[in-house]
């Protein structure tokens, strides 16, 4: 048990750095009158999938089982990749 603790602090520090990184880089690359935009753009997709991502993985792990959040995170993963993609594109 001690192990998983030590695990997820140092997952919960990780992802803190990630936010301050992602804000920091929006600040240095966003102009000025888009930057809020840009900061809140980020806001609310870390605020959803703060929410949404254990919710969506406890189901997943319930109907699937145990690698179930694994394969659902991973597809999630190339979707966004791919309409990313050809969004750019159109």
């Amino acid at each position: 048990m001690s192990m998983l603790i030590a695990a997820r602090v140092l997952q919960g520090i990780g992802g803190g750095s990630v936010i301050a990184l992602v804000r920091t880089v929006v600040a240095d690359i966003a102009p000025g009158a888009r930057r809020g935009r840009c900061q809140r753009w980020f806001s609310d997709v870390y605020a959803t999938a703060s929410v949404m991502g254990p919710v969506l993985g406890d189901l997943s792990a319930e109907h699937i089982g145990c690698r179930g959040p694994l394969a659902s995170g991973r597809s999630t993963a190339q979707g966004l990749l791919c309409s990313r993609a050809a969004y750019r594109r159109s």
